[in-house]
């Protein structure tokens, strides 16, 4: 084995993992949108319109804030739902990297290849390891008990080379 992770998948570990994997995508969607609506409103109104005539795009910016937003109830149901496996404690995650990923949360254990990682998130205070689209190992970069941060960050990438 040549490195070892602990750490608790608290709320602060999964909101980091929601908002920067989980939903990237969907809070730059939202972004865009309130962005164009904004500049539609600004338009219309510089061209002659009234504000009642420009609801169309207070409404599409209301919607992109809401799509923005919508990270919040992702976060919440991830919540919940590791509530509800673990029987509200928080298992101490322990992830071993030798020949194979070797995952333990509580009393599920898994197991993986490195050939299954399709792409490596590297987060303010996390690694993001993708299995595929909506699967990850988490990795917490002050978690170390066996290597460092950077010996992992090394070993990682070669290994999905």
């Amino acid at each position: 084995m040549k490195f070892e992770n602990r750490y608790y998948a608290d709320y602060t570990v999964i909101r980091e993992y929601t908002k920067h994997v989980f939903c990237k995508t969907t809070r730059i969607m939202g972004m865009i949108l309130m962005i164009v609506s904004m500049c539609g409103f600004g338009l219309s109104l510089f061209a002659g319109y009234t504000v009642s005539e420009s609801v169309l795009f207070i409404c599409c910016f209301l919607g992109g804030l809401m799509i923005y937003c919508y990270y919040f109830l992702v976060l919440r149901a991830m919540t919940k739902q590791s509530d509800n496996l673990h029987g509200g404690t928080l298992p101490e995650m322990i992830i071993k990297f030798g020949d194979r990923i070797e995952l333990n949360e509580g009393n599920v254990q898994m197991e993986f290849d490195y050939k299954q990682i399709i792409k490596v998130h590297n987060l303010p205070n996390l690694y993001a390891l993708m299995i595929d689209k909506n699967q990850s190992i988490i990795v917490a970069k002050g978690g170390f008990v066996k290597g460092t941060k950077e010996e992992f960050e090394k070993f990682i990438r070669e290994k999905i080379k």
